[in-house]
């Protein structure tokens, strides 16, 4: 009591300050809260709280104690303070986490009631429709279905948002919950932390706590269970109460639609859509706006010229035959689209015809449908109020389309004989002006071309001059004389003169060319105006042109020497000439006063033109020839004037021709505008013209422009010619002035220069010789001391080379194997003789680069002999005397290179020599220790060769073991695959099976080998197949090869033990038998020197071996173990696989048989209902008459015996299907029986845990978690009922023999799944035109119709099943009823499904009977009336 005393007061003495704050700032420091947590609140160690604990205040020594340990009571007080404040935000938080909950659960529901809500009036929406009227007729059959179907789909969705509330309220629970008990056992640690109570104490408040907690968790879940069934409830009644709401809007639908086809139609007939069909205001419409843009086009095409005009740089024939082609292109494209919107129309008309039709036939497809009226009064009904309206409809639009089409192509004719004439016209002027322009650059190329052509004569000439000169000086520069030299200067200064004179003649025959320039270029211009103003119709401006004066021009060029003139005007411009000479001649009068009043065109540039003929007049309506003259001459005359106006117009106007011809393709004549017959209005289609006001401005816009462009290029021209004309004679006489500048001083330079520059070539020649010999006897002395470098380096290289050998003798014994010392003794002989083709090589190399050096410089004395000595003659500037000197020193310095070149070969083979003998001594020495190295190294190999042997078998076991090992692991995962897999297929079951097969036959030799077996059997080889008949002989023994006993890994290891110790034991003896006694050991750390030290190091191999072979045992055994359990965990789910794939492979089979069977049960529903409706419309009102008795009765004959063969083609597919049902059933119950079999004798043919030898508590296998067998097998008692299971012991094996029931194959016969037979009553027709006889025999109404059914195939219970009383057999067991009792389930549904189908069909015949007695008696009673 006095330690824990003295304990407690040092702990709670301490003082608890912090020495980085002054001692008086503690009180004035706030408050910290305190944090509720075990490092918080203890205080003291766990010992010190159990003395503590011990002591009390009434214990022994009273009130005593309690003085004499104050700081005891006070900590006493502050643990129970801690203590009542840990309870304290226990209950806070608790109120918290309640509140929380309370919140987020009214949160959630607030939500789901809003979720709700919105489903209720997302619903209320959709079937608003069914309440109103309007709304509902807009809905087709499938419209008023669809409302039910999308409120179905909103049904489950509902449902599924309250389990998805429940479940949102249950983990908002857990959640709760779960922080609940978390802080609990927080606090719980606090409390103990305090210890305060006793932990007894501690516990059993968090007991009470729990308590309420699990209290309050099940009222919750209580009243949360309550709410769903609620909710639920809810749901079922107003699904109850859509679902009918919906029958009656479906009932309603049907009236309101059977009285309101017919006024639908009738409207429909009445409306636009057949009166005046969109389509084909539409395409008029189009037309309308194809017309106007191909107009548009027409005319912006027509006035896309004034861009082309002049002053425009594209204006050409070849840019106006584009603009007409743009044009021709144009008129095309409308022709296109008028065909095109033709062509529309009347598909339009056809469609709208078919339409009509469609609507016919639809219309009496539905009042038939809805039965309103009867058949004579549809038909006069639709033949009066719909019929006529259609053929009235028709007439009309047909003569609207041919009125469209004859106007149309009336237009388009106007159109073209408009735009071709335009077309032809500016033709014309593109054609004239190209020619004129054309003419303007030839002549001035052709100016040009005669100043080149002077140019190139005269450049020929100087070149000849100028060489004269060159040789003059060539001639100056050798010269050998003064003498000689002043002769050659005057030669050279009279050249010069001859050259000064060429430059004068080539100036004034230039100056003839350029004068001449201008004149021609004025002349075409004259020529240009009159042949333009002739198309324009226009007085030109300029007199007409003289006759040319051939011989006087013929005089001048020869007087002159000039180059030709330019060519005169072509073809073009001879013609427009004429054009103007014939009306001076023709038709222009005597004097200007008698023509009156005169119309003047005035250009931009104030030139006045006279007007001849309207320009608008003369190109659209010209006027008629002049009439034929009185007399002889003037017809002469006027034929002459013909002539030659034809011949212009022929070579002005080349094109003009074939755009008249293309403009005038139908009469060849243009249509005038007071001549075109305007037609009948059309809707849509206007009447649009290419008229004079949108041409005139065009033609007079193209006669300014070119006139304009006239006046400009012909004043540009001149401006040209002139400035041309300035620019040459100038460019000329500056030639000429700077030619005489550059030509006179070269006469003071050909004295100076040429004979001062002979001196200075003289000395330099002589500077350069002495330069390149002083340079060569540098080059020598530093060629003989780099000789005597090299040969020392080289002496060092070798003998590194010698010491190379002698190097090899010392690392002999770091050699481990004979073999390694033979590469050594080869590499030590290739190194002595790689040794001796260095010397030899470098001696060889140093003899070459002495030789070559020498070589060099040799060399380059007579390189510099050849390139630098050359005569005159050669091509040099060295004098002969200059060149006999300069060799006969240079003969010298070779002496004196070759003379070194022989003193330093001798010193080479000196040091070779030297060398050799060196080496042959290193090489002797290397040769005598190579025998006592090899036989030691004989020895170590054959000791490691034998160990080496026995771990390589020992690793070839290992190697063996792991990979069968492997194969296992391989199997059993690829089983696991399969077991776990998604393949639903016999297939599957296939595989599955074979893999047990597999595993079956290689664990139990894996188990023997390893020695970890300790039942005894031998699997079995069986034959894996799905189907009985294919079974080979049952089972064959897999270890019956001569019945020897297989070895375990221990006895194999043994004997590789046993072999290396006899081989190791002999080699020892072998080489101390051998060994003499005076030769030391080469390697004594591996060799020992007697034969027991070898023996006891080799033992130490071999135990080793031994080591490494237990190791793989333990290992191998722990991982067969392993794969032996997990094998057994997996074989219950891949037997459920392999069953379950069988089942699913074979209930696929069935139904895609019943799909084809549907769909062809399908067909022939169609073909019946086809059949019945030809014969309802073979039935005619008129066979109600005694004449036609004959043909009803037939067609009543024809009906019974559609019925009969229908009724028989039902019976017969339905036994047909039923029979295939069979031949299913049946190969189903054989393979699953032979499959179940198969598999349980694979189950007992692998090893299984209780198989293998007892396990250790360090085992592996402790680890996996195992199945609870009892529960199993108590399951499996309960599927069995009161029926005890026979079990026995099986020899051998650890487990139990049991037998289970065999499998209840005939659950899946007809009988038992519902197909008793198919008897229905089959209705007859009512005929009262039959017999009386025929009434007796039918018997009434009605006649029993009872289809046989298939041939019932009998299926029998299997044998019972015999297997190990295992886990796997028991799920094998149970998944196999499973599947049967499924197959027979969805059997069961799928007979009735047929059932019902063949039930359907035999009361729609029934139903037919019955509306065919009825058309029967309407026909018979009608004809009665």
């Amino acid at each position: 009591l006095v330690q824990a005393e003295q304990r407690l007061l040092s702990t709670l003495a301490r003082e608890r300050r912090s020495h980085a704050v002054p001692q008086g700032s503690a009180a004035n420091a706030p408050p910290q809260p305190k944090v509720l947590s075990s490092a918080k609140l203890t205080t003291l160690s766990g010992a010190e709280v159990s003395t503590v604990h011990s002591l009390a205040l009434d214990g022994p020594g009273g009130q005593g104690i309690s003085r004499a340990l104050e700081r005891i009571a006070s900590m006493t007080g502050s643990r129970q303070e801690r203590h009542q404040e840990a309870l304290s935000l226990w209950e806070a938080r608790r109120t918290e986490e309640v509140a929380l909950m309370r919140n987020e659960v009214s949160n959630e529901a607030t939500a789901f009631k809003q979720t709700l809500a919105d489903s209720d009036a997302d619903i209320a929406k959709e079937c608003s429709v069914l309440h109103d009227e309007k709304e509902l007729m807009r809905l087709e059959e499938v419209g008023v279905h669809r409302v039910w179907d999308e409120v179905a789909l909103v049904i489950p969705q509902r449902l599924e948002w309250i389990n998805s509330f429940g479940a949102t309220l249950k983990s908002i629970q857990d959640r709760n919950v779960g922080g609940l008990m978390s802080s609990l056992r927080a606090v719980v640690d606090v409390l103990i932390d305090v210890a305060f109570v006793s932990r007894g104490e501690v516990e059993r408040i968090a007991e009470r706590e729990a308590g309420n907690l699990n209290k309050a968790l099940l009222d919750d879940r209580r009243t949360i269970a309550e709410l769903l069934r609620n909710l639920r409830r809810e749901e079922v009644d107003k699904e109850r109460i859509l679902r009918g709401e919906w029958e009656q809007a479906m009932e309603h639908w049907r009236i309101l639609r059977t009285r309101h086809t017919v006024d639908a139609f009738r409207a429909r007939l009445r409306s636009d859509a057949f009166a005046d069909p969109p389509g084909r205001r539409g395409l008029l419409a189009a037309l309308a706006d194809e017309q106007q843009a191909a107009h548009e086009a027409l005319g912006k095409q027509m006035s896309l010229v004034l861009g082309l005009l002049p002053p425009a740089k594209h204006f050409s024939t070849f840019s106006v035959s584009n603009w007409a082609g743009g044009l021709t292109h144009a008129a095309e494209e409308w022709d296109l689209a008028r065909a095109r919107a033709l062509s529309r129309i009347n598909e339009n008309e056809q469609e709208t015809q078919a339409a009509a039709l469609d609507a016919f036939s639809e219309l009496q497809a539905d009042v038939t449908r809805y039965g309103a009226l009867s058949l004579s009064d549809m038909k006069d009904m639709l033949e009066r109020e719909a019929m006529s309206l259609v053929n009235e409809r028709q007439q009309t639009a047909t003569a609207q389309i041919e009125a469209l089409n004859e106007f149309l192509n009336k237009q388009a004719e106007e159109w073209r004989s408009r735009w071709g004439t335009l077309a032809s016209f500016v033709s014309s002027l593109s054609e004239l002006h190209d020619a004129h322009k054309a003419k303007v650059i030839a002549l001035h190329d052709g100016s040009c071309t005669a100043l080149e052509t002077c140019r190139d004569d005269y450049n020929a000439a100087d070149a000849q001059r100028e060489q004269d000169l060159t040789n003059a000086c060539a001639e100056l520069r050798q010269s050998a004389t003064e003498n000689h030299l002043d002769g050659a200067l005057e030669k050279a200064l009279a050249r010069l003169d001859l050259i000064e004179q060429s430059y004068r003649t080539f100036h004034h025959d230039m100056n003839a060319i350029i004068e001449e320039n201008p004149k021609t270029m004025k002349r075409n211009g004259d020529d240009y105006q009159r042949n333009l103003c002739g198309l324009l119709h226009l007085t030109p401006n300029v007199e007409h042109a003289p006759e040319p004066n051939f011989s006087e021009e013929e005089n001048n060029n020869d007087d002159t020497g000039a180059a030709d003139p330019p060519p005169a005007a072509d073809e073009a411009t001879a013609g427009a000439a004429a054009i103007e000479d014939a009306p001076d001649n023709v038709d222009v009068p005597d004097s200007i006063e008698a023509v009156a009043p005169l119309v003047v065109h005035v250009t931009s540039l104030g030139t006045e033109f006279v007007l001849t003929e309207d320009l608008f007049s003369g190109v659209y309506d010209p006027k008629p020839p002049p009439p034929e003259a009185s007399d002889a001459n003037e017809n002469a005359e006027g034929e002459d004037v013909a002539a030659e106006l034809e011949g212009a117009a022929a070579a002005v106007e080349p094109a003009a021709d074939q755009a008249e011809d293309e403009a005038a393709a139908g009469d060849g004549i243009p249509v005038p505008e007071s001549e075109t017959i305007p037609l009948e209005p059309l809707p849509y289609i206007g009447e649009l013209r290419l008229s004079e006001e949108q041409i005139r401005p065009l033609l007079e816009e193209a006669r300014r422009c070119t006139l304009d462009e006239m006046e400009l290029h012909h004043a540009e021209v001149m401006r040209v010619a002139d400035s041309w004309y300035t620019l040459q004679t100038e460019s000329i006489t500056d030639e000429l002035d700077g030619k005489l500048r550059a030509h006179r001083p070269r006469a003071g330079k050909l004295e100076e220069e040429n004979r001062a520059h002979r001196s200075l070539e003289l000395i330099e020649q002589q500077r350069r010789f002495e330069r390149f010999y002083r340079l060569s006897m540098r080059q020598q002395r530093q060629q003989v001391k780099a000789f005597d470098e090299a040969v020392s380096a080289a002496a060092v290289v070798l003998r590194k080379g010698v010491g190379r050998i002698a190097h090899a003798e010392a690392m002999l014994s770091t050699c481990s194997s004979v073999k390694g010392l033979d590469i050594r003794r080869r590499e030590a002989a290739a190194e002595r003789e790689h040794v001796l083709e260095d010397i030899a090589a470098k001696m060889s190399a140093m003899r070459k680069q002495l030789a070559a050096a020498a070589e060099k410089q040799l060399s380059a004395i007579e390189k510099f002999r050849e390139e630098t000595f050359k005569s005159f003659d050669e091509g040099g500037l060295y004098a002969k005397e200059c060149i006999d000197s300069f060799t006969s020193k240079l003969s010298v310095v070779e002496d004196v290179v070759r003379t070194a070149e022989q003193t330093q070969s001798e010193a080479l083979s000196k040091l070779e020599e030297e060398v050799n003998a060196e080496m042959e001594t290193s090489w002797e020495s290397l040769q005598a220790q190579f025998p006592p190295h090899t036989e030691d190294l004989k020895l170590l190999e054959a000791l490691d060769a034998a160990s080496s042997t026995a771990r390589n078998k020992l690793r070839g076991v290992i190697s063996e073991s792991l990979s069968a090992a492997s194969s296992i692991s391989a199997e059993a995962n690829k089983l696991a695959e399969l077991a776990h897999g998604s393949g639903m297929t016999s297939t599957e079951t296939l595989d599955i099976m074979q893999s047990l097969s597999r595993l079956g036959l290689t664990l139990q030799p894996r188990c023997v080998y390893l020695g970890c077996l300790q039942s005894t059997f031998t699997p079995t080889l069986i034959s894996i197949t799905l189907d009985p008949s294919e079974d080979s002989p049952e089972a064959t023994r897999e270890n019956q090869d001569g019945g020897e006993v297989q070895t375990t890994f221990e006895e194999v290891v043994e004997g590789l033990i046993s072999e290396c110790r006899e081989a190791l034991a002999k080699c020892g003896e072998e080489y101390y038998s051998q060994k003499h006694a005076d030769r030391p050991i080469t390697r004594p750390n591996r060799i020992l020197p007697t034969l027991a030290e070898l023996n006891a190091e080799n033992e130490k191999i071999l135990a080793n071996l031994r080591e490494q072979a237990n190791t793989h045992l333990a290992a191998a055994t722990a991982e067969l173990r392993t794969q032996v359990l997990q094998l057994a965990d997996t074989l219950a789910s891949a037997s459920v696989k392999a069953l379950e794939a069988l089942d699913q492979g074979e209930r696929k089979a069935r139904a895609d048989l019943l799909t084809a069977s549907s769909a062809t049960f399908d067909a022939m529903r169609v073909d019946t209902i086809k059949a019945q409706e030809a014969h309802k419309d073979a039935l005619r009102p008129g066979m109600g008459k005694p004449s036609r008795e004959g043909e009803l009765r037939a067609l009543c004959g024809k009906e019974v015996e559609r019925m009969h063969a229908s009724v028989e083609a039902l019976r017969s597919h339905a036994i047909g299907v039923m029979e295939k049902i069979q031949a299913l059933n049946k190969v189903y119950s054989a393979r699953l029986n032979h499959c179940a079999r198969q598999m349980m004798h694979l189950i007992d043919s692998c090893v299984l845990p209780e198989d293998l030898k007892s396990f250790t508590a360090d085992d592996t296998m402790g680890s996996l978690k195992r199945k609870n067998l009892k529960q199993l097998r108590r399951l499996r008692r309960e599927g069995l009922g009161a029926t005890a299971p026979v079990i026995a012991s099986r020899e051998g094996r650890p487990y139990m023999e049991r037998t289970y029931p065999g499998i209840a194959l005939s659950k899946l016969m007809l009988k038992e799944v519902g197909w008793a037979g198919a008897t229905q009553e089959v209705p007859r027709p009512f005929t009262p035109l039959a017999s009386a006889n025929d009434e007796g025999e039918g018997g009434g109404e009605t006649q029993a119709a009872t289809p046989d059914g298939p041939e019932e195939i009998e299926l029998v219970d299997s044998d019972p099943l015999i297997g190990l009383d295992t886990t796997c057999q028991n799920a094998l067991v149970n998944t196999l009823e499973r599947c049967l009792d499924k197959f027979v389930k969805d059997l069961r549904a799928d007979v009735l499904n047929q059932k019902m189908m063949v039930s359907q069909r035999l009361k729609d015949e029934t139903q037919w009977k019955k509306n065919w007695d009825d058309l029967v008696k309407m026909v018979t009673s009608g004809s009665a009336a």
